[in-house]
């Protein structure tokens, strides 16, 4: 180094005494080490500026394209991250090779400064651009596949149609694009993403329960069936038939009402009255029971036992008209006049048009010619002979008492 400061004294020497033109005369001095020392230390300083500028820019773009898109929010946050650590990693790199570069650039003289740091700098550029383009496109492959709304038509879920073939025990499923596959009895062939599963839907499953008939309705379907036996000239099918029944059901008291006035038809007064009597032990106020009881009561002439049994718990007039028509001839047998009066003229102010109202006006006009009312009998006596339904026997009854001065009692 001594003997090149030598040769540059003794050029700057001759120099100076010979004067020349332009930038001959320009003194060539060396260069200090501080001076190199300063140039070689702007290298990275710029590098670094450079880096952070482009980084800062990325992170900028990264931004706004973030409120472009609200729904990639967490893959952006994650695909930031994991540029953010690439980006890092990229930066530690150049700025490790670019403090390689200023290493070996301290070893090389001024001439070569200048040109080296431009073309590493343009290097550096574009090395940086190429990373972040992959790191955008890899940032767009992300955010597609995260993204539910952005379905593609190869990627996303496609409805499937499910046929069943009920003959061979094979199904058929088809996709969108129009493949099948065929899946055996009990194994499923593996389902692609691209096919979605639609259940079909459940039968409604009806159930239906049995609900027993209630007592009181087969009681009355089996006094029909009875009945109808009875009219077809089957009698003693009608009345085994309803014995049976109000055995097994003691509760079945229309069965056995029905029993006890078929027995009487037969002729069979006894059995009847036993049926009624039994009847009476179970439910002591029907009136159905009171009722057969009373009429054999009153066709053996016991008129006192037949009147004291109508005379308990009497049902209304409405509710039963042909009740209070027994009690009113009851009494009538049995000399209570008043009362049968007072029981005719409820009958006949009740109206009911099932109610034959002859009989009821000829016990009527025999209740008044009993007390001495003579002239109300006369009357009743008129208005039972205009009724249609009077009987002949009735009507020959009627007029031997109209055609007596007296009326006879």
């Amino acid at each position: 180094m001594s003997l090149v400061n030598d040769m540059l004294k003794d050029l700057d020497a001759r120099r100076r005494g010979v004067p020349v033109k332009g930038n001959a005369a320009k003194k060539l001095t060396p260069a200090s080490e501080r001076q190199r020392r300063s140039e070689s230390s702007k290298l990275p300083l710029i590098i670094t500026c450079a880096v952070a500028v482009v980084v800062i820019l990325f992170i900028l773009w990264v931004l706004l394209s973030d409120r472009g898109n609200s729904g990639q929010l967490a893959d952006l946050r994650s695909g930031t991250e994991r540029s953010g650590t690439e980006i890092g990693a990229a930066v530690d790199d150049v700025v490790s090779s670019a403090g390689q570069q200023s290493q070996s650039g301290s070893a090389n003289n001024a001439m070569t400064e200048g040109s080296g740091n431009t073309g590493n700098e343009a290097a550096t550029i574009a090395a940086l651009q190429a990373r972040l383009a992959e790191l955008e496109a890899a940032n767009r492959a992300g955010a597609a596949l995260t993204n539910p709304n952005d379905a593609s038509p190869a990627g996303g879920w496609n409805s499937v149609d499910w046929t069943g073939n009920t003959q061979s025990g094979t199904q058929t499923v088809s996709d969108n694009s129009g493949s099948q596959q065929s899946t055996a009895s009990g194994n499923l062939a593996p389902m692609t993403e691209s096919q979605s599963l639609q259940p079909a839907a459940a039968e409604p499953v009806i159930e239906r329960q049995s609900r027993e008939m209630p007592l009181s309705e087969r009681d009355r379907l089996q006094v029909q069936d009875a009945l109808t036996l009875w009219s077809q000239g089957q009698q003693l099918t009608a009345l085994q038939m309803l014995d049976g029944f109000a055995y097994e059901n003691p509760e079945a008291h229309q069965s056995r009402e029905t029993l006890a006035k078929l027995l009487i038809q037969q002729g069979e007064i006894e059995r009847a009255l036993q049926a009624a009597e039994l009847g009476l032990q179970i439910s002591p106020a029907h009136p159905g029971y009171k009722k057969v009881k009373a009429r054999i009561l009153l066709g053996q002439s016991e008129v006192p036992d037949a009147l004291a049994l109508l005379a308990a718990t009497p049902p209304s007039v409405a509710n039963d008209p042909e009740y209070h028509n027994l009690l009113a001839t009851a009494q009538l047998a049995g000399g209570e006049y008043t009362d049968a009066i007072e029981s005719y003229q409820s009958l006949l102010r009740l109206a009911d048009p099932r109610i034959d109202t002859a009989p009821l006006l000829y016990g009527l006009g025999s209740a008044h010619l009993r007390v001495g009312n003579a002239a109300e009998a006369r009357q009743v006596y008129q208005q039972a002979l205009q009724q249609p339904g009077l009987s002949a026997n009735l009507r020959a009854q009627i007029e031997r008492r109209l055609a007596s001065p007296t009326p006879a009692q």
